[in-house]
This record gives C-alpha cells, sequence and structure tokens, in this order.
C-alpha cells in the first residue's frame, strides 16, 4: 500500500521474521504460507529475508520491506493550500475486521457478508493504478495507524501546511459505527488500510477516474495555510 501511494507497483518483497525462542518452526512455515498466498494474489515476489529464534523479542515480529517500481513517483509536499482532501472507499475498514477478530461481536448475516467484503478492500493498489498518471493528483498516502485524522495531520504537517476536515462527511460505514461506538473507538482516529487519502486540484475529475472503475470516493475537506 505504501509503494501504491507513491505511484509504484509492487513487484518484490523481503521478510525478516524474528520468533521467540519457544515457538515452533510450524509457526515461521503459517507466517510463510500466509505472506506466499497475499503475495501470490498481488503478483508481488519474495525474494529474500532473514529468520531467525531470539531471546530478543517477546512476540513473532515480521518487517517486510517492499520494493516497486514507478513511471510518476507522487510526492507527499507536491500540493498547496486550495487542494482537495478526498479519501477512496470507507474508513477504519481494517480497524472494524480487528475489531470482531478480537471482540467476537455477534453479528447478522448481512454484517458478516459485509465483514467480508471489507477484507477484500484492504489493497488500495487498484485505485494508484487509475489515479496516479493524473496531473490533478498532487499527492497520496495510505491511511493506517491513527486513521484519516493521523493521516491529514502527517501528510499536511510535511508540507508545512494545515487542513479543514469535515466530520460529517466522512464516509463511515454503519456497522463500523456500531462497534466503534459499542467499544469507544473514534472511527477517525482508527486504523484504516484500504482507504487511499489523495489531495487533488481538481476533485471531480479524481472522483469520476475512480467511480467509473466502481471505487467510491468522498471529498472531506480542504488543504489551508
Amino acid at each position: 500500500n505504501d509503494v501504491a501511494a507513491n505511484g509504484g507497483e509492487p513487484v518484490a518483497m523481503t521478510l525478516t521474521i524474528i520468533m521467540t525462542p519457544d515457538s515452533d518452526p510450524s509457526d515461521v512455515g503459517r507466517i510463510m504460507d500466509g505472506a506466499t498466498a497475499r503475495a501470490k494474489t498481488l503478483g508481488v515476489e519474495i525474494v529474500g529475508g532473514h529468520t531467525e529464534f531470539s531471546d530478543c523479542v517477546t512476540r513473532p515480529i515480521v518487517c517486510g520491506t517492499a520494493i516497486g517500481r514507478t513511471k510518476r513517483p507522487i510526492m507527499k509536499d507536491g500540493f498547496r493550500a486550495g487542494d482537495k482532501i478526498l479519501v477512496t472507499k470507507l474508513l477504519a475498514l481494517e480497524g472494524t475486521c480487528l475489531l470482531v477478530g478480537e471482540k467476537h461481536p455477534a453479528l447478522s448475516e448481512a454484517e458478516s457478508d459485509k465483514l467480508v467484503r471489507f477484507q477484500s478492500m484492504l489493497d488500495v493498489g487498484r485505485e494508484s493504478k487509475i489515479v496516479s498518471a493524473l496531473p490533478e493528483v498532487r499527492a497520496m498516502h495510505d491511511v493506517t495507524e491513527g486513521g484519516i485524522l493521523g493521516a491529514v495531520a502527517e501528510i499536511c504537517s510535511n508540507a508545512n501546511l494545515g487542513s479543514r476536515l469535515y466530520e460529517e462527511k466522512m464516509p463511515v460505514d454503519g456497522l463500523t459505527d456500531r462497534l466503534c461506538k459499542t467499544y469507544g473507538v473514534d472511527p477517525l482516529r482508527f486504523v484504516s488500510s484500504g482507504s487511499m487519502l489523495i489531495i487533488s486540484s481538481d476533485p471531480g475529475v479524481v472522483k469520476y477516474a475512480l467511480e467509473k472503475a466502481g471505487i467510491a470516493a468522498t471529498e472531506i475537506g480542504e488543504v489551508t495555510d
């Protein structure tokens, strides 16, 4: 997702895996099986890395380095006051999946089906391919820890600019809203992999390109001085 947010296409990856001394080698196998399956769906090769068992860690650590290629790298500071801020899909998609996995709330059949859709929406590669070539796109950022508020603060502070956001425009699904209220989580600060933050001089062009491909995009604010 970070490679995609810089306008690139991920092609290869290395993984460093550090396990606790009491871990079984089969635990490494399960991690690699999952990583290999996901890499295959993304068209990415795992080309190397390192594995060890160490008493320096209290839980398994997996560190990945993604390698990508791009014709037009999109920098994080190529925007200015007056540009518009958009976000793709829905906020807190990943956070909603994590909440369900940890808290095991009762879900209706429709909500369970929706959760499966959420899990399939965590990749931002498609939107990157669609909009990264548009000159109207000034910057992109993968929304992860800290949620949409953290992502906007991070990218704007990096460019020494501010922002004005509109809470009522934030695209939060009803299931996400219900679970966040139940467990006391702010969906605007919740981990949101699957949502791409896009800053554009012409949001209409970006929304048209994305929605033509079936990807929702919402204008949530603007860059300020």
